[in-house]
C-alpha cells in the first residue's frame, strides 16, 4: 500500500494581479466539462439543457449563461461544448450527469485554466 496521494492544485496557484485599475485573476472552484453531442441525440440533449438550465443550446462560437450553478455553455463546434459551472469537488462529470444524460462527457477542470479580467 502506498503512502502517496494525489492532491488537486490550481494551475496558476491562485494568480491575481492588478494593473492600473484592471484586475486579472485565476478563477477557482469552477468545473470545466467537455460535452460531445451524439449525432442521434442532439434534439434530446438540447431539450434537457433547456429544461435543466433554462437556456437554449448556444450556436457555434456562442455562449449561453444560466443562473443554475452559474453555468456557462460554450459551443466550440457543431458537436462539442464546454460546460463551465461552480463546483469545487473532484467529481465534476458525476455532478453534471446528475442533471444531464445522453452526452459524452469528460472532466477538463484540471487541464484548463479559467481567468477573469475586469476593470
Amino acid at each position: 500500500m502506498s503512502n502517496y496521494s494525489l492532491t488537486a492544485e490550481s494551475a496558476l496557484a491562485g494568480y491575481s494581479q492588478s494593473f492600473d485599475g484592471v484586475k486579472l485573476y485565476e478563477v477557482a472552484a469552477r468545473a470545466a466539462v467537455s460535452m460531445a453531442i451524439p449525432r442521434a441525440g442532439e434534439q434530446a440533449l438540447e431539450t434537457q439543457i433547456e429544461d435543466v438550465f433554462g437556456v437554449a443550446m448556444p450556436g457555434i462560437g456562442e455562449l449561453a449563461r444560466s443562473d443554475i450553478a452559474n453555468t456557462q455553455i460554450l459551443r466550440l463546434q457543431d458537436e462539442l461544448c464546454f460546460v463551465l459551472f461552480d463546483y469545487s469537488g473532484d467529481r465534476a462529470v458525476q455532478e453534471f450527469e446528475q442533471k444531464v444524460s445522453g452526452a459524452y462527457v469528460s472532466d477538463q477542470s484540471d487541464s484548463w485554466v479559467q481567468l477573469r479580467l475586469s476593470g
